[in-house]
Formats: structure tokens, C-alpha cells, sequence
């Protein structure tokens, strides 16, 4: 998302316009914003994937000993 700054302030060097400084300002921080949002997406992804992560430990471990306990075997500490 950041290299589009250099790369929008690079096509637009060449065009020469004057009141670009301002529309640029304002372009960077569109993208910055959208950066952001971006960013708080993929955080929100990371901790879903870990809680289904940490649930499915769970599950397990509750198999598990679920399993012993019907075998009549007492789990080790």
C-alpha cells in the first residue's frame, strides 16, 4: 500500500501540475487510512485464527481425557 504513494508521486511528477501538492497531501492520506483499515482487518483475522486455534486445543485435550476416562485410567499431572 505504501509503495503507491512513490508510485502515484512519480507518474504525477511528470505531468508538472502545480496544484498537485495538495491533491497528493490528500491522496496520502487516503492511503494511509486505507492502510490502517487494512491493517486492523488482518489483526482481527490473526485472532480469530488464534481463538480457533486455542479451541481446538481444547477440544482435543477434552477428547482425550474423555477417552481415558472411559478406559478407567487416571490421567498423569
Amino acid at each position: 500500500m505504501f509503495h503507491l504513494k512513490s508510485l502515484i508521486r512519480t507518474e504525477v511528477a511528470g505531468a508538472g501540475d502545480p496544484d498537485a501538492a495538495s491533491e497528493l497531501a490528500t491522496l496520502d492520506g487516503e492511503i494511509d487510512r486505507i492502510a490502517l483499515a487494512a491493517f486492523d482487518i488482518f489483526a482481527q483475522c490473526r485472532e480469530q485464527v488464534y481463538q480457533l486455534r486455542v479451541e481446538e486445543v481444547k477440544r482435543r485435550v477434552a477428547w482425550v481425557i474423555d477417552k481415558l476416562n472411559q478406559s478407567g485410567e487416571e490421567p498423569e499431572a
